[in-house]
């Protein structure tokens, strides 16, 4: 993680080799979608805020190191599998943000997925 501003911290989970050739399509399994499924909804269940933004979701959660981990541990995953998907986290005092990013084409699985 990089050091911000006051005392905040972000990390970006970025795919390297993800580009606009990248396909929107997700690796898993049946099963470990249902897997994945069911712990991003554990996650996202414990979520304080919500904003869409122009490009995905901001999700606002408790800024505990539990649920930082968790984040960190989900977004890596879905990174690899989705790698149209790009997530960053924001650690700040008493906050932390958890954002994903898709092209257009990618919106329909990341609202599926975060809505």
């Amino acid at each position: 993680m990089t050091g911000g501003a006051a005392g905040r911290e972000s990390s970006r989970i970025d795919n390297d080799q993800c580009n606009e050739a990248e396909p929107i399509a997700c690796s898993l399994s049946t099963a470990e979608t249902e897997d994945r499924l069911s712990a991003w909804a554990a996650l996202l269940g414990q979520a304080t805020e919500r904003h869409s933004t122009a490009a995905g979701e901001r999700v606002r959660l408790p800024a505990q190191p539990a649920v930082a981990a968790q984040a960190a541990e989900l977004a890596a995953l879905e990174a690899d599998c989705c790698r149209f998907f790009t997530f960053t986290i924001t650690v700040g005092a008493g906050s932390l943000w958890l954002e994903v990013e898709a092209p257009p084409e990618g919106r329909p699985l990341l609202d599926a997925l975060f809505t």
